[in-house]
């Protein structure tokens, strides 16, 4: 069992600022990389207004800042691809063709000046970014990754292979299931959930109903005796057993007197 430090404890010394392409051009997308079933999960693109908030209401996260025409970039984003179905952590993926990014360039100059960049946020200040160097070796990169990463401690499910890496490896934690394309859970997740999560000590996991696919989301929540058909649950397992699960779209209130309690 590993131990659980869901907040990203960082050392506070930066490591070498990154050598790296400018951020004047468009990113370029995560590609579309295929695994043998055909499912493969991806860094969480996130888009500036929301970003603003995690800064804004001191959240802890790990960041990708990228940009399209970087050859750095386009070498490193297979290495994250295999990060994240190898390990199902949650990373969050920035690209300076979003509609906000000279808001933010103007506002946090020193986070999104070079590309790429890997930055690991706590409480809403940078505490380390990925040196440039590590970009340069699968290896470094993969074994840098994976151990800041396991320090955060958040996962997210795409995949049933990313369930059950979660489930064999974690009898203790917090569930949230969304559906990122409705506006409604999005907001929930992005204003409520994640500021408390991302600070927690104590491993979530956040499911995406929508791209883990319906069979394998239906069969994951009816092992917790759950109704598969709804997709707002949130519910705490201890010792590997459901303990109380709500339906949080109608019932926000228990919702917060949930988190309160992790």
């Amino acid at each position: 069992m590993k131990k659980s430090f869901l907040r990203v404890s960082i050392l506070l010394a930066l490591l070498p600022t990154l050598s790296a392409c400018n951020s004047s051009s468009h990113v370029i997308l995560m590609n579309s990389l295929e695994s043998m079933s055909g499912s493969v999960q991806k860094l969480e693109n996130i888009t500036g207004d929301r970003l603003s908030l995690m800064f804004e209401t001191k959240q802890s996260f790990v960041l990708y800042f990228k940009q399209q025409n970087c050859g750095l970039c386009q070498q490193v984003e297979p290495y994250f691809t295999k990060l994240v179905n190898q390990n199902n952590f949650l990373i969050h993926s920035y690209s300076n063709s979003d509609v906000h990014h000279l808001e933010l360039r103007n506002k946090y100059p020193d986070l999104f000046d070079v590309t790429p960049k890997t930055m690991f946020i706590k409480n809403g200040e940078l505490v380390m970014t990925l040196s440039a160097s590590k970009y340069n070796n699968e290896k470094a990169f993969l074994n840098t990754m994976n151990e800041f990463c396991l320090k955060s401690e958040m996962y997210s499910a795409r995949t049933s292979k990313g369930l059950d890496y979660f489930k064999e490896n974690f009898n203790d934690y917090f569930v949230f299931v969304t559906n990122f394309d409705n506006s409604k859970t999005h907001e929930i997740f992005a204003d409520i959930v994640y500021p408390i999560l991302s600070t927690a000590s104590s491993p979530s996991l956040i499911v995406d109903s929508k791209t883990l696919g319906e069979t394998v989301y239906q069969n994951f929540i009816t092992e917790f005796d759950l109704d598969g058909e709804a997709k707002d649950w949130a519910f705490n397992v201890k010792n590997g057993t459901k303990k109380d699960a709500i339906n949080y779209l109608d019932n926000i209130f228990e919702l917060n007197e949930m988190l309160a309690k992790i």
